[in-house]
């Protein structure tokens, strides 16, 4: 919170004169639960040759499409974020010798909740980490339509706001006047996160069965200043 009394710069004139303001300063925020959660899959195959690496690449990804539609998951929630073949060296007596190639191919699946459970999600997880070179590499959340909660934060940061200046004023001993100034700075959200290093021990363990992860709440802050005329 700022509190600041001072005279207006040229675009804080009424009628065409200076006047005292008051600025103040908050952040309000709110909780929501997730009720989308994206999946990042990645199958990372080693060959002697391109074709081979590719091809051994694509059986998997195959695999994993095969798993992800036996669990409804449309192919519109499935999106390629990256496709790569890349030469593997092997340092031999100060030579980098060519000894294969490494194809990759990463998807990101996006899994919708139902009745505020992602129980599509642990079942393609348990049967993701039942094929080898496949890798989970991240478990994002997220809320598809945050305008209500962020509505929510923006009324609760100017009423925040409003009552702190009337408080000051008050004990300032000032009269205030009408805002002249409404600013939202910021408006942000903070979706919570699996912990990648027990993600990655679970994975070196096959994740086993009926896996869960914690889904948490997301926070969703904005902070509001506002501009008083002081009378």
């Amino acid at each position: 919170m700022t509190f600041e009394v001072k005279n207006t710069s040229p675009v804080q004139q009424i009628d065409g004169k200076a006047t005292n303001t008051m600025s103040v300063s908050e952040q309000g925020e709110v909780s929501g639960t997730p009720n989308i959660l994206y999946l990042t899959l990645t199958i990372a195959e080693d060959a002697k040759t391109t074709s081979e690496a590719q091809k051994q690449t694509n059986k998997k990804l195959n695999t994993i499409k095969d798993i992800l539609a036996k669990q409804t998951i449309p192919e519109k929630n499935i999106t390629s974020t990256n496709i790569s073949l890349s030469p593997k060296y092997q340092r031999e007596d100060s030579k980098q010798l060519l000894i294969g190639y490494t194809s990759t191919h990463s998807i990101r699946v996006k899994i919708i909740a139902e009745n505020n459970q992602f129980e599509k999600a642990w079942i393609i997880i348990d049967k993701v980490s039942l094929i080898e070179n496949a890798r989970i590499d991240q478990i994002q959340y997220d809320i598809e339509d945050k305008t209500p909660l962020q509505k929510m934060a923006r009324e609760q940061a100017f009423n925040k706001a409003k009552a702190k200046a009337q408080e000051l004023a008050l004990l300032g001993d000032i009269k205030l006047g009408k805002v002249l100034s409404i600013i939202e700075s910021s408006n942000d959200y903070n979706p919570p996160t699996p912990i990648y290093a027990k993600m990655e021990v679970a994975m070196d363990s096959g994740w086993g069965e009926n896996t869960q992860v914690s889904v948490g709440q997301m926070n969703i802050t904005t902070t509001i200043s506002l501009v008083f005329e002081i009378n």
